[in-house]
């Protein structure tokens, strides 16, 4: 693939509820409430600084998932080459994420807010490069996945793909993505 998939990719680019969220954390800091804020200006940091926080490579991310499956990991300590390309069958794999973002206003110490972007995808036709206990790249397939953000475990954003199927092929830098050793 020419672009990488990034886990912001999954969200708006604003989220409507984002600001609502801050402003009720930073309620319970009696000199932060205090404050003018120019609440616009602030949502709007920080849907940009939300999205700073998830700019990594949702394949990357994935990857972690499968090198802990005791499948690959039994495959990958077998394995007679030094390399090969494995086809996984249909599966499905959920991750969580957790961006945090620290709030400064005026004299008030720092607030962080953490939140949870959970997920699952859903995967058939993947196929995975292994060099040296190591997931290099690979192939797709056909994928679809769910995404929710939340706060505080308050849903802020959900959102569905439909199943595509995606072209090309994705890299990892070297060495790779480490399969964990089999137990």
């Amino acid at each position: 693939m020419s672009d990488t998939i990034r886990a912001a990719d999954l969200l708006p680019r604003r989220i409507g509820a984002l600001g609502r969220s801050a402003r009720e954390a930073l309620a319970s800091d009696a000199k932060a409430a205090g404050q003018q804020i120019a609440w616009g200006y602030v949502t709007s940091r920080l849907d940009a600084a939300l999205h700073e926080a998830l700019d990594c490579d949702l394949f990357a991310v994935f990857a972690g998932g499968w090198a802990q499956s005791p499948l690959l990991k039994s495959y990958a300590a077998a394995m007679t080459q030094p390399s090969a390309e494995v086809q996984l069958g249909a599966h499905a794999l959920t991750v969580n994420l957790y961006p945090a973002i620290a709030i400064s206003i005026g004299p008030c110490p720092p607030i962080d807010l953490e939140f949870t972007l959970a997920i699952a995808a859903q995967f058939s036709g993947l196929k995975l490069e292994i060099a040296d206990r190591h997931i290099t790249g690979g192939v797709p397939g056909a994928v679809s996945a769910s995404a929710e953000l939340s706060f505080q475990s308050v849903t802020l954003h959900e959102s569905q793909s439909r199943e595509l199927e995606l072209p090309g092929r994705f890299r990892f830098s070297d060495p790779g993505i480490r399969i964990a050793p089999a137990v």
